[in-house]
């Protein structure tokens, strides 16, 4: 951005967040597809997040 006019400036970040974001959209949908058709890796990944809420819970008090 330092040796960009603000209009290039603009255009390469518009760009590089529409990047980013489209990337987290296929990345989640993929996992979404995983936890949806997977149930093993749902049984797995409930399991997970729930003891890592149970063990936080516990810890605070």
């Amino acid at each position: 951005m330092k040796n960009s006019d603000k209009q290039n400036a603009r255009i390469t970040s518009d760009d590089k967040v529409t990047e980013i974001v489209q990337d987290f959209i296929f990345t989640s949908t993929d996992a979404y597809k995983m936890f949806s058709d997977n149930k093993d890796f749902k049984r797995m990944y409930l399991e997970f997040i729930f003891n890592k809420v149970w063990d936080g819970v516990r810890k605070s008090g």
